[in-house]
């Protein structure tokens, strides 16, 4: 069977290359310079900075420690940081992780 349409152009851009190597290197060569030169124009972070007062809390016991000792142990956190007025909520996860983001 003949190669299709994109066959085509990758077999000629292989031909191209492999006779003209030295025009090959180059560029890639400057396509990989322009790309790190590119970075700098790219934002360090994937979501944008929140305004929400938020403070993340983890809390690690040994780790042959059960569900229902760590259930305690949060329990007594819960204790401590449910009496507190600059503390409006919170959410507590034991045993699997927190939603990944909130949209």
């Amino acid at each position: 069977a003949e190669p299709g349409r994109i066959g085509r152009a990758f077999n000629g851009g292989m031909l191209w290359a492999m006779r003209n190597r030295w025009w090959a290197i180059g560029i890639t060569v400057a396509l990989f310079v322009a790309s790190v030169f590119s970075m700098q124009f790219v934002q360090n972070q994937f979501f944008p900075s929140s305004d929400r007062p938020e403070i993340l809390v983890d809390l690690n016991l040994p780790q042959n420690a059960s569900i229902n000792e760590t259930r305690k142990a949060v329990d007594r956190l819960e204790a401590i940081i449910k009496d507190d007025p600059d503390i409006a909520r919170w959410s507590t996860y034991i045993g699997q992780g927190a939603i990944r983001f909130y949209l």
